[in-house]
């Protein structure tokens, strides 16, 4: 199905060590999983994952949005994404912004809710361990009903 050659984008695409022109050329690729690969990369430069959270592919778009290199302007677009899955993949990201967890909490869409709500929860929790096992002041519960 893959050649050789494919293989050897794909772990170009996702090398940290690959030069950023490299990336840039593998950035256009025409199979999307080479295309998912370099928005995975955190040393690919903003200006190809901005690129990237506009790509055709859902699986790219949300790749591009999970990069901690992706900047937090770019991530937030996606949540106005047009597919479920890609806002879901945020939601159910750790990673993700939680002012960006707040609205995703209100999606439109029930699975992408009900995952940002849980991703709250799953947040709150550790940060009351944390302050728990430290002694220190624990951070605000995050009201995330939806249906209050």
């Amino acid at each position: 199905m893959f050649g050789n050659y494919f293989i050897e984008d794909y772990v170009k695409a996702g090398c940290n060590a690959t030069p950023a022109k490299e990336l840039e050329a593998l950035s256009s690729h025409s199979k999307s999983k080479i295309r998912q690969r370099v928005a995975e990369n955190e040393n690919t430069p903003s200006n190809i994952l901005e690129r990237l959270v506009k790509d055709p592919d859902s699986e790219v778009r949300l790749a591009a949005g999970t990069n901690p290199s992706t900047p937090v302007d770019l991530v937030y677009s996606l949540a106005l994404d047009e597919d479920p899955s890609v806002r879901h993949g945020l939601a159910e990201d750790p990673n993700t912004p939680l002012g960006l967890l707040k609205i995703l909490a209100q999606d439109e869409n029930a699975y992408v809710s009900c995952r940002a709500q849980k991703t709250l929860l799953s947040m709150q929790r550790q940060w009351v361990k944390n302050a728990d096992s430290s002694n220190i002041v624990a951070w605000p519960i995050i009201n995330v009903s939806v249906y209050a």
